[in-house]
């Protein structure tokens, strides 16, 4: 048993340098428990993996979702990582309303039947992993005389996840269309919030100390450069004297680049006034992107099935007595709730906090297409809502024109 603190500095305290150090051919399981996760955390775990896969062996992953702090893009990345599904790789997001899913927990099982884990402070991330922050925690090795029967149980704290009574509480990934699912439930997040405790303080410049990584660990990907906006055109020769100046033509409105997650496919519920639509709080701050307990708005554009677009309207989301929050779709005034199934309204984000929207109805020719895009993608028991990007929609025909 070893006492791991990475204040020492010193790169034998830092988690990464015990992974790093194994023989990846050897591992026959990993196992994984962490409270916070980022893909480029599993770098020092990266020549495991590989091996792992090459061998079709074990792969258990169980990641917290506290705050929507762990983003889908990462679980999707994670998947491919994996290969995921395969034979022997399990996948489950863990998250509750009122406490945080907390744990740290690194375990390999050996082709030899020995073990090792760690146990302590250090998330899956790279700032975890490879000392950069302070960490501390126990190191455990049975081919050094620790419990075996110990390991056993620090094993079976990861496995629990996926079988009952906690499979009930963890969300169990089986594929990427999963992930979207989370994303609308609040789950997981989109883009990663700012934190306050590496920030410059807004006052002057910071006289806290630097930290370095203690080990290094070459990332699995890459952050996407930063694409700068094109340089506006030069302004057109003045016309010789005299002469008037042709007027140009009115600009065209941008067309939005495609953006993750920029699509909400949801049933709307009848109701007395049922173009009232109502959306849960999760769907209203991670899609639409507001707080609505602050009675913000929303500029929403309502879009014939040909994909032509009304002006927009400014609408405020409005807190109900259900829990729920509710905006308005004028598209649908004067028209009857059908009298079997649900509309289905699509919504893409064209830009922060405005919509174009169209409202399928049953007899429609697309319906049917966008009924069957639910039901292979929702789990749970609520109106159907599923959050996905413009490209998934792309292959459904008729076209979804919004």
């Amino acid at each position: 048993m070893r006492y791991l603190n990475s204040a020492t500095q010193n790169p034998q305290d830092a988690v990464g340098h015990w992974v790093q150090a194994e023989n990846a051919a050897e591992i026959n399981h990993l196992r994984v428990t962490s409270g916070y996760f980022s893909l480029n955390g599993l770098s020092a775990f990266k020549a495991i993996i590989d091996a792992l896969n090459a061998n079709q062996r074990d792969i258990s992953v169980v990641i917290g979702a506290n705050a929507r702090d762990t983003l889908q893009s990462d679980v999707d990345a994670l998947i491919d990582l994996i290969q995921h599904p395969r034979q022997n790789t399990k996948i489950a997001v863990v998250g509750f309303s009122n406490g945080l899913f907390h744990p740290k927990v690194y375990h390999l099982t050996r082709t030899d039947g020995s073990q090792l884990a760690y146990i302590g402070s250090a998330n899956l991330t790279p700032a975890g992993i490879t000392g950069l922050n302070i960490e501390a925690g126990m190191l455990l090795d049975s081919r050094n005389g620790d419990d075996p029967g110990v390991l056993n149980s620090i094993a079976s704290s990861v496995d629990d996840w996926f079988r009952a009574p906690l499979d009930s509480r963890a969300n169990i990934v089986a594929a990427k269309a999963d992930t979207s699912q989370l994303v609308a439930d609040g789950l997981l997040g989109i883009a990663q919030p700012p934190r306050q405790g590496t920030a410059a303080p807004a006052n002057g410049p910071s006289k806290r100390p630097s930290l370095k990584p203690l080990v290094v660990a070459p990332s699995i990907i890459q952050p996407a450069p930063a694409v700068a906006a094109p340089n506006a055109p030069p302004a057109p020769p003045a016309p010789p004297a005299g002469q008037q100046q042709a007027v140009a033509p009115a600009p065209q409105p941008p067309v939005a680049a495609a953006v993750a997650n920029d699509v909400l496919v949801a049933e709307i519920g009848k109701g007395n006034r049922w173009k009232q639509a109502n959306f849960p709080k999760e769907v209203m701050k991670t899609y639409f992107g507001v707080d609505p307990l602050a009675n913000e708005h929303v500029s929403l554009i309502p879009v014939t099935a040909a994909g032509v677009a009304s002006p927009p309207v400014n609408t405020q989301v409005v807190h109900v007595k259900s829990v729920n929050f509710r905006i308005e779709l004028t598209a649908v005034n004067g028209m009857a709730y059908p009298a079997q199934n649900m509309p289905i309204a699509v919504f893409r984000r064209t830009k922060l906090k405005e919509f174009r929207y169209h409202v399928y109805m049953p007899g429609d020719a697309e319906y049917a297409a966008l009924d069957q895009f639910l039901t292979t993608r929702y789990v749970g028991r609520f109106l159907r809502r599923v959050i996905a990007n413009a490209a998934d929609l792309a292959v459904i025909a008729p076209p979804i024109n919004v």
